[in-house]
């Protein structure tokens, strides 16, 4: 079972790996993971999505985190590229499988809430805002009707959660999603977010307490999708 939406957008610095890192069991670990693969996917042009079983754990604030597992992960050889370089990043933890489709790398840690991957959508809109800001968008998409029918009757549950962000204006050649998708699959719409705003799409899901949480992580290159100079918003997720 699945949990509410989360949506973060989170800019991170890069660190040097060593060739094998492995994270304390304990806590959340999806900085580590972006952190091994933001280098790899940035020198070959692609984006990724990930989806990783967890454990839900309440923070300070009373929300609810879905932890990302403790992975070993490797620094991809010198001569390896693309696909070949994401698949040496995780050449020491046999449980964590690796594709490719249209450009966009698939990651399954440990398993995850794939069975989601081929749910259908017959009309998806993005609002304006949506359209052009990351966060906004995977909200969207998850707060589609349809969508969040085919996880009721998997006997999910989403708990919403508020997220402050800031609103990326339209603006001429900036990156955007498309105002309306129609008969097309999760798959389809998380590759298409994670292509348009140059991002890692985390998807991840907890066993304890029944939840599910989104993330996208900026992969940091020169798109205005992650940047605004207006004042932040705050936008409760829909119920």
């Amino acid at each position: 079972m699945f949990g509410r939406v989360a949506i973060v957008l989170w800019l991170l610095a890069v660190p040097a790996l060593a060739d094998t890192i492995r994270a304390p069991a304990d806590g959340d670990h999806r900085d580590a993971a972006t952190a091994a693969l933001t280098p790899v996917l940035q020198s070959s042009g692609q984006s990724a999505v990930v989806f990783y079983p967890g454990t839900c754990r309440r923070i300070s604030s009373g929300l609810t985190v879905i932890d990302f597992p403790s992975v070993a992960f490797g620094r991809a050889a010198s001569d390896t590229s693309g696909l070949a370089a994401v698949r040496d990043v995780f050449r020491n933890d046999h449980a964590v499988s690796v594709q490719e489709d249209g450009g966009v790398v698939w990651i399954s840690v440990h398993g995850g809430p794939v069975s989601l991957l081929d749910k259908k959508i017959r009309d998806l809109h993005f609002g304006v805002e949506a359209q052009y800001t990351s966060p906004l968008a995977l909200m969207a998409a998850f707060d589609n009707t349809e969508l969040r029918a085919s996880i009721a009757r998997l006997g999910l549950r989403i708990i919403v959660k508020p997220v402050n962000i800031l609103v990326a204006p339209p603006q001429p050649d900036a990156p955007h999603m498309p105002p309306d998708m129609r008969n097309v699959s999760l798959r389809q719409v998380l590759s298409r977010l994670a292509k348009t705003f140059r991002s890692i799409v985390y998807v991840g899901s907890c066993g304890n307490a029944a939840m599910i949480d989104s993330t996208l992580d900026w992969l940091g290159d020169d798109t205005t999708a992650a940047r605004s100079t207006d004042e932040p918003r705050h936008h409760p997720l829909p119920h």
